[in-house]
Order: structure tokens, then C-alpha cells, then sequence
């Protein structure tokens, strides 16, 4: 999904737009804790995930958008995020395209997956929740924030221990032209289900295969890579109703 430099241009005037962390008069209500703690290992594969849902709380439809602030870096890791229809490389720090979301209803497409690549730490990353009113500024913000923590060498992040959902592709890195294998978990119904493949250069969804139509077999999906260039993409996995459940990086070569 390739965005016009408008767009862009328009995105970060409104971000610098941002009020002070102390003003949260946003009507939306977290899911999850807004101080969530994701522990793992810095050399284990899977990895460390968070999810968030927004939900709106006021008696109007919200039109949101979402920076992220990292306030602790551990060297040599790596973050993306997704929010909406796209997902974003480690470089940015702002969800380009807004969401919707209409009263009462709670939007489950926030996921944030982080990789220690071996580097022992404590990485600390804060998302701002913001609204525009009717003259395109930003107003009102609300704060959640997610701590990875991979200070020991071996564990699987809590909530990826007991059922991860999509497995690391293989092989990977993978030659251009053909196709990996990804697990997946028996729970993820075919139907509705999609495997999508993003460029994590700059967040373009690049190909969507219906999970219904790709070759299943002993537990791993065939996903083919078609023309894709050499460079590092993401392979997301999106429940029918339009959920984010899981992802893996890719490299090919």
C-alpha cells in the first residue's frame, strides 16, 4: 500500500502536534495493562510479542493514530509494529495511516514483536494514542507501554510459550523466486484466514495468500516468495475479522 508524499508530509506535521503525556482525555479504554511487561530470552528464536485492543468509550467514532517513543534501546535489536491495516519497520515512529473505530467497539490490530538478536537488555518503547478533530490537528492522547525484558539467555516470551501461532520461516535466509515453510498453529482456521507478506523497508503489504489456498502439510505452510527482491520482509498472519495474530521475519537473499 504505497502512500502519496502528501500524506507523509501531513502525518509528521501532526505528530509534532502531540500534547504533553500528561493530558489522557482520549475516550478510549487498554485491553491489556497500559505497563506491559514481555519477558524472553536474548538468544531464543521466536520472538517477544505484544498485543494491545483500543477500545472506544465515547458516544462518536474516533479517528486514531499512533506514534511510538522508545525511551530504553538495547543495541543491536530490532522492533516493528502494526496498527490497522500496516505494519512499520524499526525505523518508524509513526503509524502513517490512521484507524477507526466506532463507539464501543474495540480495534485488536495493534501488535508489537521485538528480537534481541542476541544482545542482553531491557528495551522500554511508549505508544501514543492520539485523535484529530475536525481541523486535521492532534488532540488528545493516550499512553501504553510495553517492556521487553531479555536479560537471561534462554525462554520463550509468556505469551508465545504455550501456543505460538506462526513458527520462523525456512529456510531463512531464503533464495528469491521460490518459497518457505512456516509452522502454524492446528487452532488457525483456514477459512477467512490470510498469510500476508510485508516489505519492513517501509510497512507495503506486497501479497496476500488466503491461508485456504496455500499447500498445508505436518503442521507448515508453503508460503511462495514469487519475484521478490533480495531485502528483509515480514510474514503476518491476519485472522478473518481482520486481527493481527502473529508474524516472523524474512530475509531473502
Amino acid at each position: 500500500m504505497r502512500l502519496l508524499p502528501t500524506s507523509l508530509l501531513l502525518f509528521s506535521l501532526l505528530s509534532s502536534q502531540l500534547p504533553a503525556a500528561s493530558a489522557q482525555v482520549l475516550p478510549v479504554q487498554f485491553t491489556r495493562s497500559v505497563q506491559q511487561v514481555v519477558r524472553g530470552g536474548y538468544q531464543q528464536v521466536e520472538p517477544l510479542v505484544a498485543k494491545m485492543g483500543i477500545q472506544n468509550t465515547g458516544p462518536q467514532p474516533l479517528t486514531l493514530g499512533l506514534q511510538r517513543q522508545q525511551l530504553a534501546v538495547v543495541p543491536g535489536s530490532v522492533h516493528n509494529f502494526c496498527f490497522g491495516t500496516a505494519c512499520y519497520p524499526p525505523n518508524a515512529s509513526l503509524a502513517l495511516q490512521p484507524i477507526t473505530v466506532a463507539p464501543g467497539a474495540t480495534d485488536t490490530t495493534f501488535m508489537v514483536d521485538y528480537e534481541a538478536n542476541g544482545n542482553a537488555g531491557v528495551a522500554v518503547i511508549r505508544y501514543a494514542v492520539y485523535a484529530f478533530n475536525s481541523t486535521g490537528s492532534a488532540a488528545d492522547t493516550a499512553y501504553f507501554t510495553v517492556t521487553f525484558d531479555a536479560r537471561s539467555p534462554t525462554g520463550l516470551a509468556p505469551n508465545l510459550a504455550a501456543s505460538p501461532l506462526l513458527g520462523a520461516p525456512a529456510p531463512n535466509p531464503a533464495p528469491g523466486g521460490g518459497a518457505v515453510w512456516l509452522p502454524i498453529a492446528p487452532e488457525i482456521t483456514p477459512t477467512g484466514a490470510t498469510l500476508r507478506i510485508i516489505d519492513l523497508r517501509d510497512g507495503r503489504h506486497l501479497a496476500t495468500h488466503p491461508v485456504s489456498q496455500l499447500r498445508r502439510m505436518e503442521g507448515r505452510l508453503q508460503l511462495p516468495l514469487g519475484a521478490l527482491p533480495p531485502g528483509l520482509y515480514g510474514c503476518l498472519l491476519v485472522q478473518a475479522d481482520g486481527r493481527n495474530l502473529a508474524w516472523q521475519r524474512l530475509v531473502v537473499e
